[in-house]
């Protein structure tokens, strides 16, 4: 046994180790699987989109998981997630962004939720009552990219692509003006208010507009905006006219402007600032800022009279009141009321140019000198609002603007009504100083003496003379009423015989051989008495009541 164990070891063979060099073909599958990993990890990383944070003020409407981006009805990323925020008091909503926005996510990019609403500008996002409320996004490039967003409450009135100008209009109120108030040119809408807010000093808003092209083009450095008005009423002399204005207006009101100097005035730049007025009227009044002060002091009662009040010259507006106050002079003890008046120099020489105050009190004066007063007139007999006249009075003369003072001082002359009162007080006094006894004496004399002569008998006869004057004249005309044809008749027959025996006389006289002129010159004059008498009867003929009336004209 021990024998076939010692044989047995002698045949078997000896194992022999070598040291092999290089990696054994094992340890491929791991790194494949490495490569294939980080392969997919980079691809995964490269194909995700950039996360974004919005906040909002509430997540109504909003759902992780099914809430989406959209941009133009295009979906470019999906809310991951819906959280409140620490401080508790908006939510953050957290979503992934299609690769392709990535170089869009900077600070200018907004945001914000589409879902039904209605406003001054209509009904919006009504599709969203099917499909659900999503997210709009307006992106842009240019500026710093960022992951952290400040969500909307309403939606732009304009995206970034949209072309045309954004100009800023300058209010001292914004009562009629609201976000999306329409601007238009000549009628039509050319743009819109994008909001407002108060200017760095707290006096006056800024109004940021925006005008759609190629209308931007219209807008230069002279253009004028004023607020459209709704319904405008005018009174002047051709009667009332009213103006009514579109619906639209009635609900949003408007903003109109105007450019008058195309060759002359320069393209406004973006960003622009413009004035924003009251409304169309205000605009002529704007145009002559410069103004310089006078002072006036008036007699009689300013009740009726303004801060503000018109100061024409023959209806032609030259200046406005700036304020009056009550002063009482400690030694007299007399009360004054001093009215400063803003003059504009401008529209009195017709110049736009600017007036230098010692030019523009120079010509005052010079008006001054020529009877220019200043006077007190009812400018509404419905209200009693007064107004300052400037008026050419030719019996005051001499006069000059007194700039003794800090404010010059103009002279005045009393009202209309204060002059008709001291007329009527001039009128009672002379009545007072009339002797109304002796008048009164001297009446009651007259009336007695004539009481008298009414009563004489004399004034009696008379009346009864006159009575059978009258009397007379009726039978007069009844009796020629009646008989009036034959004596017609009878005189034209008697004119006849006198013209006969007058032609038979001149034939006698004519053959025996005439007789003195002065038997002639009567013969003539018997024949004109008679052919007087024939064109009377004639003429008595045709108008019998000559006899009663007189003749009127003469014969014909």
């Amino acid at each position: 046994m021990s024998e076939q164990t010692s044989n047995s070891s002698q045949t078997m063979p000896e194992a022999q180790t070598r040291q092999r060099h290089g990696l054994s073909a094992i340890w491929l599958v791991p790194l494949v699987a490495i490569l294939v990993t980080g392969w997919l990890g980079y691809r995964h990383f490269a194909d995700k989109g950039p996360e974004v944070k919005i906040t909002f003020a509430d997540a109504a409407g909003l759902e992780a998981g099914r809430t989406k981006v959209k941009f133009k009805d295009v979906v470019v990323g999906d809310v991951t997630r819906v959280q409140v925020s620490n401080d508790l008091k908006r939510v953050v909503v957290t979503a992934e962004m299609v690769p392709d926005f990535r170089d869009y996510m900077n600070a200018e990019t907004r945001f914000w939720v589409v879902k039904p609403r209605v406003g001054t500008s209509g009904v919006s996002g009504l599709d969203t009552l099917v499909s659900g409320s999503y997210i709009s996004v307006d992106p842009t490039t240019g500026s710093e990219q960022v992951d952290r967003f400040e969500g909307l409450e309403e939606p732009p009135l304009l995206r970034f692509d949209v072309p045309g100008r954004r100009f800023v209009l300058e209010s001292e109120d914004v009562r009629s003006i609201s976000r999306g108030t329409p601007i238009r040119y000549q009628g039509l809408e050319v743009g819109q208010v994008l909001d407002y807010q108060l200017n760095e000093d707290r006096e006056r808003f800024d109004i940021p507009v925006f005008i759609h092209a190629p209308f931007d083009e219209m807008v230069l450095e002279s253009s004028d905006f004023w607020i459209e008005s709704a319904v405008q009423l005018d009174a002047g002399a051709g009667g009332f006219g009213l103006k009514i204005g579109s619906m639209q207006t009635f609900l949003t009101g408007g903003i109109t402007f105007a450019t008058t100097d195309f060759k002359t005035a320069a393209r406004a730049e973006k960003d622009a600032h413009f004035t924003l007025y009251p409304d169309e009227s205000s605009v002529g009044e704007a145009r002559f800022t410069r103004s310089v002060p006078l002072l006036a002091y008036f007699d009689g009662s300013v009740r009726g009279l303004r801060p503000g009040a018109p100061v024409e010259i023959r209806g032609m507006k030259v200046g406005e009141v700036r304020s009056f106050s009550l002063e009482i002079d400690g030694e007299s003890e007399e009360i004054t009321i001093p009215v400063v008046l803003d003059i504009h120099p401008q529209r009195i020489s017709g110049d736009r140019a600017p007036v230098e105050d010692e030019a523009a009190y120079d010509n005052l004066d010079a008006l001054i000198g020529h009877g220019m007063r200043a006077q007190l007139k009812t400018g509404s007999l419905i209200t009693g609002d007064l107004y300052v006249d400037l008026v050419f009075d030719r019996k005051s003369g001499g006069a000059k603007l007194d700039r003794s003072g800090t404010v010059p001082l103009m002279p005045t002359i009393p009202s209309d009504l204060d002059a008709l009162a001291a007329t009527a007080e001039r009128f009672v006094t002379r009545i007072e100083e009339l002797p109304m006894e002796q008048i009164a004496a001297d009446m009651r004399s007259t009336v007695e003496a004539v009481a008298r002569r009414a009563n004489s008998p004399e004034i009696d006869q008379l009346l009864a003379e006159l009575q059978e004057t009258a009397r007379s004249v009726r039978r007069f005309a009844g009796a020629l009423a009646n008989n009036g044809e034959p004596l017609i008749a009878d005189m034209r027959e008697t004119m006849r015989r006198i013209s006969q025996s007058a032609k038979n006389a001149q034939e006698v006289l004519d053959k025996d051989g005439g007789l003195p002129y002065d038997a002639s010159q009567l013969m003539r004059e018997l024949t004109q008495a008679a052919r007087s008498v024939r064109v009377f009867s004639e003429y008595l003929e045709r108008h019998p009541e000559a006899l009663l009336r007189g003749k009127q004209g003469g014969f014909r």
